[in-house]
């Protein structure tokens, strides 16, 4: 429908639509429609019967007695061992459809995680919630800090204390690469070397390594040349 250049309130509005409104005014000329969908109520259900104790009892201390739909549903499909892409508004729990089963994951079998996210405000975001899961429920987990560097000559690195460093160049990469470098940064956590014990923990993470290896072989040495005058 078309928004008035003078939109006029019948009854106090909620925030979100006082902002609509005000844009509507200031920028009536520019805005040729909008709508509005109604509130839904929410679908709930119980948590999955595999869930450990622990983590069922982090989630009640944070006050989260069942899951929302996608959230079971995200959980059922992980357990399967399928990929999964999560679309839902903001704020509508995306970030517990990969928290519950990662952190299940580095519980039950003392794996280990890698996140990515593409803003530092996002990541900082994301920590503060698994700090706080944690918290809740004693988890054990621990959490250690990812940095993206511009690195003259190295694709990552990965400290004595466990902090995680990837080159910058990595973004024009293809994904399969970018796995490997993950992995090989990953696998650095349980083998500080790059022993036959290190190659292992690289293939049972990325099987493809050896396709990734060889496609930085071919083009590493263009892609170092990107912010060093190249």
């Amino acid at each position: 429908m078309s928004v008035p250049t003078e939109p006029t309130l019948t009854a106090p509005a909620p925030a979100i639509e006082r902002l609509v409104e005000r844009w509507a005014r200031k920028y009536g000329e520019r805005i040729t429609g909008y709508f509005r969908r109604p509130a839904q109520p929410a679908r709930l259900t119980d948590f999955p019967p595999e869930l450990s104790p622990e983590l069922r009892e982090a989630l009640e201390r944070r006050g989260i007695g069942r899951l929302y739909s996608h959230q079971r549903e995200a959980w059922d499909h992980v357990q399967a061992g399928e990929h999964v892409v999560v679309v839902t508004p903001t704020a509508s729990g995306k970030t517990l459809c990969y928290n519950l089963p990662v952190l299940e994951a580095v519980r039950a079998a003392k794996a280990k995680a890698l996140y990515l996210f593409p803003t530092k405000a996002l990541a900082q975001d994301q920590v503060a919630e698994l700090l706080e899961l944690n918290a809740a429920g004693a988890l054990g987990v621990t959490l250690r800090r990812v940095s993206i560097r511009d690195q003259s000559s190295r694709w990552g690195s990965c400290s004595t204390t466990g902090v995680l460093s990837y080159s910058w160049r990595l973004i024009l990469t293809p994904p399969f690469v970018l796995d490997y470098l993950a992995a090989h940064e990953a696998a650095h956590l349980v083998e500080m070397n790059h022993s036959r014990a290190f190659w292992r923990q690289v293939e049972r993470i990325c099987p493809d390594f050896r396709r990734a290896k060889s496609w930085l072989d071919a083009n590493g040495a263009d892609l170092h040349r990107y912010g060093n005058g190249g």
